[in-house]
Order: C-alpha cells, then sequence, then structure tokens
C-alpha cells in the first residue's frame, strides 16, 4: 500500500508576509523610488510654491513696516506746539473707540509677531496640508483601493517593507521640502532685512511647521492604513487636517493681540483648544529668540514641549497605522 503524499497548499505571500525577511532590511528601494516617482510633481509644485511664496514675502515687505507704532514722544511734542489738551484728545479717541488700553497695545505692538502667526501658521501650512494628505492617501489606501498593492505584495517585499518604505518616504520628502524652504527663507531673509536677521528664529519657525505638519500627516498616514478605500481615508486624515487648519484661523481672532485691536472677539479663543496646530506657537518662539539676542527682557520655553508633543503625535500614530497595516485583511 502505497503511502500518501500530502501537500499542504501556498498561502497568498500578501497575507502571511509580515515580517521582513532576514536577507532584507526594512526599505524597499524599489518601492521607494516607484513612489519617488509617482509624487514628484506633486512635491515639486509645494517645494516652489513654499519657495515662491516666502520669498516675495520676505524681499517685498523686507524693512517696510505695515503698522507703524505710536511714538508717544512725537505725539506729546505736537500737543504741545499745537496747545492742545490731552484730556480732549484723549475722549476724542474714545468716542472713536480707542481706549487706553488699546492705545497702549498699539505703542507697544510687535507687527512681527503677528507676521509670524499669518505667514508660518497659516501662509506656509496651506499646501504642505494638502501634500501630506494627499500623498499619505495615495501611498497605502489608493494602491489597496486600485489593486495595485496586490502586485506589489505579490513581490518578495512584505508588508512591513511596504509600511516602513511609504512611511520614510513621506516624512522623508516632507523634511525635504521644508529643508529647502529653510534655505530660501533664510537667504531672502538677509536681502529683505539685512544682517538684523536671526537664523535661530527662522529655523525654529521652519522646524515648527514641519512638526506640526508631520503630526497631520501621522494621522492622515495611519487613517490610509487603517482604510481600503481611498474615499474613508481622505474623510478621516483630510478632513482633519481641513478641521485643524480652519480652528485655528478662527481661534487666531480670538487672541490677545487680535482682541485688543478690535479685530477679534475673545470667545473665538475656544476654537485653539479645538486643533493641534496651536501647538506651534509663533509668538513663543519669537519670545524666546528675542531674549536669546537681548532686545527683549521675557523668555519662555514652553516651545519646547509643545513642539516634543507634536513629535510625539505624529510618531505614534504613524506607529499605530503602521501595526493596522500588518495585521488587518486586505481585499487581495
Amino acid at each position: 500500500m502505497e503511502s500518501a503524499t500530502i501537500v499542504k497548499p501556498v498561502e497568498n505571500p500578501a497575507k502571511t508576509s509580515r515580517s521582513p525577511s532576514p536577507h532584507h532590511g526594512l526599505i524597499s528601494k524599489p518601492l521607494f523610488m516607484q513612489s519617488l516617482k509617482a509624487n514628484k510633481n506633486l512635491f515639486l509644485v509645494v517645494l516652489i510654491g513654499m519657495c515662491a511664496l516666502i520669498t516675495i514675502i520676505n524681499v517685498v515687505i523686507g524693512r517696510n513696516t505695515i503698522f507703524t507704532k505710536i511714538n508717544m514722544d512725537s505725539a506729546t511734542a505736537y500737543m504741545k506746539d499745537e496747545g492742545l489738551d490731552w484730556l480732549k484728545v484723549l475722549g476724542l479717541f474714545q468716542v472713536m473707540g480707542f481706549g487706553l488700553n488699546r492705545l497702549a497695545v498699539m505703542a507697544s505692538l510687535d507687527m512681527s509677531v503677528i507676521l509670524d502667526s499669518i505667514i508660518y501658521g497659516i501662509a506656509m501650512i496651506i499646501l504642505p496640508m494638502l501634500y501630506v494628505v494627499s500623498v499619505s492617501n495615495s501611498l497605502i489606501a489608493t494602491q489597496i483601493d486600485n489593486g495595485s498593492m496586490a502586485y506589489v505584495l505579490s513581490t518578495p517585499t512584505n508588508r512591513r517593507q511596504v509600511v516602513f518604505t511609504q512611511a520614510l518616504f513621506l516624512f522623508g520628502s516632507l523634511m525635504a521640502i521644508y529643508a529647502g524652504v529653510f534655505v530660501v527663507d533664510l537667504g531672502t531673509k538677509y536681502i529683505g532685512y539685512g544682517l538684523s536677521t536671526n537664523p535661530l528664529r527662522t529655523f525654529l519657525l521652519e522646524f515648527g511647521s514641519y512638526l506640526a505638519l508631520s503630526a497631520l500627516a501621522g494621522i492622515a498616514f495611519m487613517s490610509s492604513c487603517l482604510f481600503n478605500r481611498t474615499r474613508k481615508s481622505l474623510a478621516l486624515g483630510g478632513g482633519f487636517a481641513v478641521w485643524c487648519f480652519l480652528a485655528m484661523v478662527i481661534g487666531l481672532f480670538g487672541t490677545k493681540t487680535f482682541v485688543s485691536l478690535g479685530l477679534g472677539v475673545e470667545a473665538m479663543r475656544v476654537f485653539n483648544y479645538m486643533t493641534i496646530l496651536t501647538l506651534f506657537d509663533t509668538e513663543l518662539v519669537d519670545v524666546f529668540c528675542k531674549n536669546l539676542v537681548g532686545t527683549s527682557d521675557v523668555s519662555s520655553y514652553n516651545w519646547i514641549w509643545e513642539f516634543a508633543l507634536l513629535a510625539v503625535v505624529a510618531a505614534v500614530t504613524t506607529l499605530v497605522g503602521m501595526d493596522k497595516f500588518e495585521k488587518k485583511d486586505l481585499p487581495l
């Protein structure tokens, strides 16, 4: 009697291969180059767009003062020459809606603080935000949705290599964008502002913006790993990013400076607690850098823990997404 030969079925490597081969590292060079080729146009558009924007801002604005501080000495001299009474003038300002508190704020206002909030907190956030949402979605969820992930996993590349390589590309390309923008930002600041430029301040503002976008990228990447459908991934990752941006813009009009100038409402400050982007506080960076160069006696180190928290959000969400991708069932 012949013994029966038991043939074990060959399982789909896409569903069983979850740990890297001992002969391969965590990075798949072909996959990385594929992602680079697929996203290079968007990468260049965002990089060039951000460089052009910051160049125009630095060179055109430069030493031009958008908002002139009130010079109380000149005002006092003018009042004396014209024989005017301060009480009558203040009464006129009061009727016009300019109380003593608002005049005091306008007299001590540093326009660079407001400009930094608008430039680095809003203008320089839009393009990279679109980039991280689009690229995060295309690296995982879109490839599962259109079936190309099945081809990738049919090669010796396993799940861990796939998700690690894609995460590396996402954050590496984002870092490359900000590295290029920093060089242009610093160079054009020397053209527009001269030797008064503070390289550390520029670096911290660009680095803080990178960390804020990395946190959004981590959440978008996690969303891409959680869902097998593009629309669901975009709904969570893209929707969250848009909400954070809108809440930050609205919350800006609830800050003390805008309220004091009559440009905002204090109640709008609640939106600052509804977005992680407010962890990138440009005012704290300004205060720290001015104290460092001796132009201010006030200093703050709170920006350090805020930056650290943004980095933690980026790391944790990315790791959660990678773990979910390795363990979940894929429609291959």
